[in-house]
């Protein structure tokens, strides 16, 4: 049997490798179809001639992949099975024209089961995991047990994206250790992933380090690999495995690499860790600047006590330092955002990376934003796919909140332009204050991976490409 998988970004997803590892050792064939490098999406597919076609889906692109769900139903008579974030989060999204089957968590198990009963013409409407449409009904099949241990899953299939030829010679590739997150903050999807499947494992689970180091050690034979990026949401969360895998590391990879931190579990010890195995650039998320709404709204419990600590722990050991900052949360005022501006100066971000808060479903802080009417289910249905464009919530000041973000690295850079940005983000000048966030942006994204100019700027292209359709757009 054939999986084709449909996406509307340039990105390699491990979900979608990782089941296409599992398919492929259960004897069936995957290949993946990325939108933007198609000549003619639908003609592609067709020669392919799929059984199933899987879409992976996230809040933000369901319009892109209800609409070709739909014209690929129509052309192909093929099964339709949507799977990601928003399908797991909405699986009534299975009773949408054209989609047959929705895939809720780990997909790993349920499509090679899904495979394997079509090749041997059985019923697959018992499968764990699958929404069915079946007869003018849904059967809700529930959620089998979380994966566990992770070793026993096969090494990603890297090849199912890297027949682009683009993604293959990029020479920063992503690898995780784990999966999961301890924590359950408002605006992230762990804290309703972790409520789904509760009662059905541990949430948070390791692959081995030996495990980890085989993979990239099999990617850095067979592919250009300069820096390794752990997508981990929180690479720091168990410092014992973290402590034992940096050494492994550093003796057997070398290879300069970046990571997601949270700043209350960095010590000294730990940062000198990271550093001597080679850890160039951390993403740590401070969202905002007041710790107040950091606490209380975000439950990010986390102090700026903390974050400074940290941030002088890093600056000592000379990792550079990206800031995950978001503008337009609830509730929050001019001066609140511009809080967040200056803490950001406070603490010597390198990269000040500042998003505009959306409220994807399945998240705590979406539920609260309903609740305080600061935006409706219509509003969420019109989130599009960047979260750099605009904010759906009825906030004060949304205007200057929007265009703030895109001066956000020139305030943080040189706060004495922060009383001039404060009057200039009340003019219409879009296209200069998208100008001179792709400028920022893209510069200090070299800095932070440590690009070439040939290795950046296939990136840059593709970002401000991507950045300036979802604009048009949207």
């Amino acid at each position: 049997m054939k999986v084709a998988f449909l996406q509307n970004f340039w990105y390699e997803y491990l979900g979608v490798m990782s089941i296409s590892a599992v398919v492929k050792k259960g004897g069936h064939k995957t290949r993946v179809f990325i939108n933007q490098a198609e000549k003619n999406l639908l003609q592609a597919v067709l020669l392919y001639d799929p059984d199933v076609i899987c879409f992976p889906t996230y809040s933000g692109s369901q319009g892109w992949v209800l609409k070709k769900a739909l014209k690929f139903k129509k052309k192909t008579g093929k099964l339709i099975v949507l799977g990601g974030p928003h399908a797991t989060f909405f699986p009534e999204i299975v009773k949408e024209k054209g989609v047959d089957i929705v895939c809720r968590g780990e997909g790993e198990y349920p499509v090679v089961e899904l495979l394997d009963a079509l090749k041997k013409w059985q019923r697959f409407d018992k499968i764990k995991n699958l929404w069915v449409k079946k007869g003018g009904r849904v059967i809700k099949n529930p959620l089998r047990r979380l994966i566990d241990p992770l070793d026993k899953l096969p090494l990603l299939d890297r090849e199912v994206y890297y027949r682009y030829r683009s993604l293959a010679h990029n020479r920063v590739k992503n690898f995780n250790i784990g999966r999961g997150c301890p924590f359950r903050c408002a605006y992230c999807h762990n804290a309703g992933l972790a409520k789904i499947y509760k009662g059905k494992g541990r949430y948070l689970r390791y692959h081995s380090q030996e495990r980890v180091l085989q993979e990239i050690e099999m990617v850095r034979k067979k592919y250009p690999l300069k820096v390794v990026y752990f997508i981990d949401d929180t690479f720091t969360a168990n410092k014992k495995w973290l402590k034992r895998f940096l050494l492994l590391y550093k003796k057997k990879i070398d290879l300069p690499f970046v990571c997601n931190i949270r700043a209350d579990l960095l010590d000294k010890e730990l940062a000198r860790g990271l550093s001597r195995a080679g850890c160039i650039s951390v993403f740590m998320g401070v969202e905002t600047g007041n710790e107040k709404m950091r606490i209380k709204l975000l439950n990010k419990q986390i102090t700026n006590k903390q974050f400074k600590k940290t941030a002088q722990l890093l600056h000592q050991y000379k990792i550079y330092l990206a800031a995950n900052n978001m503008i337009g949360l609830p509730g929050e005022s001019l001066e609140e955002a511009l809080e967040t501006l200056r803490f950001n100066t406070e603490i010597k971000v390198d990269l000040p990376w500042c998003a505009i808060f959306q409220p994807y479903p399945g998240t705590e802080l979406t539920n609260y934003c309903l609740k305080k009417g600061y935006v409706s289910k219509k509003d969420i249905d019109q989130i599009g796919l960047s979260f750099l464009k605009r904010s759906v919530l009825k906030n004060k000041n949304n205007r200057e909140l929007v265009n703030l973000q895109k001066l956000f690295h020139l305030g943080v850079k040189f706060p004495w332009l922060v009383p001039v940005i404060k009057k200039l983000i009340k003019l219409p000048l879009t296209f200069i204050y998208d100008f001179i966030f792709l400028i920022n942006q893209g510069l200090s994204y070299k800095r932070f991976f440590r690009f070439s100019m040939a290795d950046f700027l296939p990136h840059a292209w593709y970002f401000g490409w991507f950045y300036l359709k979802s604009k048009k757009k949207n």
